[in-house]
């Protein structure tokens, strides 16, 4: 009996962890810290990030497939790049099925790029759609059986961090087909 309690508190201790950092890095985003913005290797950050995520892809039995060009430079703050990245990706990936997919696409439009993470995961129903980026909201994902912990602020942290970023965020969802996350970035400095 007291080993199954540690384990419970065990998970739940992690589980306030990771809702402690998140209320941290909103508190830290809103307190304006400055933007570091300077010309940096996104495709490579795609990539390497992706190769960070396959693990966890191929418990999950997810395929990563990756279309970014490695080559691509745009103009951003590369941590606060390399969160969204992390948080949108690692999503794409939970909320999937067994032998479901991830596909990360960019393409330029004018003076900014898009990169679209689509996954062919459960989906988010349409009354959800537009709360996913609510603080604390988490669609209840009951229909899918699916078991995901997480604080409930992640898709809020993303938005905040992506408007840091003077960038767009834009989510297609079909439930039990998959969703489309779209985020969309100035190429250079505004002159």
């Amino acid at each position: 009996k007291s080993v199954e309690f540690l384990k419970i508190i065990d998970q739940q201790s992690e589980r306030l962890v990771e809702l402690i950092n998140d209320v941290l890095t909103i508190s830290h985003i809103e307190s304006g810290n400055a933007v570091e913005v300077t010309e940096v290797p996104v495709g490579q950050m795609i990539a390497s990030q992706v190769a960070l995520l396959t693990p966890l892809a191929a418990v999950n039995a997810v395929t990563l497939i990756n279309q970014v060009p490695t080559d691509l430079m745009a103009v951003t703050d590369q941590r606060k790049f390399d969160q969204v990245l992390k948080n949108v990706l690692s999503n794409a990936i939970k909320y999937n099925r067994p032998q479901g997919s991830v596909t990360l696409s960019t393409r330029i439009l004018g003076h900014s790029w898009a990169l679209t993470i689509a996954d062919t995961g459960i989906g988010i129903a349409p009354q959800d759609q537009l709360r996913v980026f609510e603080r604390f909201y988490r669609a209840d994902v009951s229909h899918s059986n699916q078991l995901v912990s997480g604080s409930g602020l992640g898709l809020a942290i993303v938005r905040e961090l992506v408007e840091s970023l003077n960038g767009k965020i834009d989510l297609q969802s079909t439930p039990d087909v998959g969703t489309k996350v779209t985020l969309t970035f100035p190429l250079a400095e505004k002159e």
